[in-house]
């Protein structure tokens, strides 16, 4: 038990190693929005298979990754299957979004939500 709390505060110490615990963290939420959601079955699968790689990334090497480049990658894909203009496929693509953006912000210690630019 002492190893496996030393290999968590040694992947802790690491920004991909936070990214990698938060966004174990979130797949339960996000695979749950995904099946709660009432977009094609395509597109539910699809988001699937970019959330798994975007994980799978993120545990190959997590001391060696770049939490902001996989999040960014990873919203590239997410809008290129999800339209914008359709409610239900927006409405999941924001859920995503907010998931993914907080865990790579947990990383980089950002403040989340965001602050207003008017403010």
């Amino acid at each position: 038990m002492e190893n496996i709390d030393k290999n968590y505060d040694e992947l802790l110490q690491s920004e991909g190693g936070m990214f990698l615990m938060e966004l174990e963290t979130a797949m339960r939420s996000a695979e749950e929005l995904i099946a709660a959601s009432t977009v094609d079955e395509s597109l539910k699968k699809k988001c699937l298979e970019i959330l798994h790689s975007l994980h799978d990334a993120a545990k190959d090497d997590p001391e060696q990754i770049d939490p902001y480049n996989l999040a960014r990658v990873c919203m590239i894909q997410l809008t290129d299957i999800l339209n914008d203009t359709d409610g239900e496929q927006s409405t999941l693509y924001n859920a995503l979004k907010e998931i993914v953006l907080r865990a790579r912000n947990s990383a980089k210690k950002w403040p989340w939500p965001p602050a207003s630019p008017n403010s």
